[in-house]
């Protein structure tokens, strides 16, 4: 080691997220990398003290990859915000807010959003989580990529949550629910046809996106 009197000290569930991302596959509890990085040592807890009983039979049971019948835990409450596991259920549960939304708000005006598709321009990521739903003034929306602020266009940070508070023609005009230091959080216009090059519907994100998220509200 460069220092060796630096300690490193890692705490959590080797079985709720993957150190890397949704793709990775190999061993990393077991790895060479890890236990020279702990210098090989590693405590295994076998009790939960910070949730109830049932809350963690379930864990565990989902830990085990034990089948768990999603019927028997009906959803009692719609809510603005939404956490899932996999991009299919966000994707299922998002439209599911959508027709929730357009049927607390009948008199607005629906907006289709295509799916953005960028041909033989390698520079430009397209979003392959995307999805086609009708955007509505009052809408939230998650940002999947950053982009650097310029004179002509302010800052959009990875995993914000940004409101849909107008839309006029084909321009749209966000503002970023949280305020963050060094960042304009004045409304943001933006052109319909670039929404999906940037954003995702916000009514549900996956984990991966929550993760450090603080949610003042039922979800």
């Amino acid at each position: 080691r460069a220092n060796p009197h630096i300690i490193f000290i890692t705490a959590g569930d080797w079985k709720q997220f993957p150190p890397v991302n949704p793709g990775y596959q190999s061993n990393f509890r077991d790895s060479y990398c890890y236990y020279e990085l702990v210098d090989g040592n590693r405590v295994t807890l076998t009790q939960c003290r910070r949730a109830d009983k049932a809350s963690h039979c379930i864990n565990q049971r989902l830990r085990n990859e034990e089948g768990i019948n999603v019927a028997s835990y009906p959803v009692q409450h719609t809510t603005r915000i939404n956490i899932s596991r996999l991009h299919k259920t966000r994707i299922r549960v998002n439209a599911e807010c959508v027709a929730w939304f357009q049927g607390l708000h009948p008199d607005r005006k629906k907006h289709s959003i295509p799916i953005l598709c960028v041909k033989n321009n390698p520079k430009r990521r397209i979003d392959t989580h995307a999805q086609v739903f009708e955007l509505m003034e009052g809408m939230p929306l998650i940002a999947w990529k950053n982009r650097k602020a310029k004179k002509d266009r302010p800052r959009i940070v990875n995993n914000m949550r940004y409101n849909v508070v107008k839309i006029v023609g084909d321009k749209m005009t966000l503002v970023p629910e949280l305020k963050i230091p060094k960042m304009d959080s004045t409304p943001m216009d933006m052109p319909l046809g670039d929404l999906c090059r940037y954003f995702r519907l916000g009514f549900c994100v996956t984990s991966y996106t929550a993760q450090g998220e603080s949610i003042d509200e039922a979800f």
